[in-house]
């Protein structure tokens, strides 16, 4: 990109900066032969004092931009938010993983006949109870579970009634 690029990009900033103060005076801006507002280089140099030193969020790279400026590249800002969301995913995929194996596991179960499981039979295959899909407290009765479309009742020491929903 050629200086003539930085120049219109730096002006067009500038004007933005001015609209944005409440009063300024119609000394600020002046008008040319082609029409058109141009800044005056008194305000130009005001816009200037608003550049602040920072330091890049992400490298630590000290610099010198706006009063609002956190990194010093795109490649910095994207590395920084990659990084900030790194655990949450890394927290969901973990969930999600063990959700699939219970789900298996209670499948497998199925397909062997097994209606009722001890819950130490089913933990030593890799099922892990605190790892469902949906809870329905019961008043009389036990407490039923889901794991996607797998329904089961669970008891201090069995899993039962496994069985699939019937699809609509």
């Amino acid at each position: 990109m050629n200086a003539d690029f930085y120049v219109f990009a730096g002006i067009l900033n500038f004007i933005r900066y001015i609209r944005k103060q409440k009063n300024f005076s119609k000394i600020d801006l002046l008008p040319c032969k082609c029409k058109k507002s141009v800044p005056t280089w008194g305000a130009m140099s005001e816009y200037k004092k608003e550049m602040k030193p920072y330091r890049c969020l992400n490298c630590g790279r000290e610099g010198v931009g706006r009063s609002d400026r956190k990194f010093c590249s795109v490649e910095c800002k994207n590395a920084w938010h990659n990084t900030m969301g790194r655990s949450s995913r890394l927290c969901r995929s973990r969930i999600i993983t063990a959700l699939g194996r219970n789900y298996e596991i209670l499948r497998e179960s199925m397909e062997r006949g097994e209606l009722s499981v001890d819950l130490m039979t089913l933990e030593d295959r890799g099922f892990r109870p605190c790892y469902v899909t949906g809870y329905n407290p019961v008043r009389y009765g036990p407490d039923t579970f889901r794991c996607f479309d797998i329904t089961y009742c669970r008891s201090a020491s069995r899993v039962y009634r496994i069985r699939k929903e019937k699809e609509d």
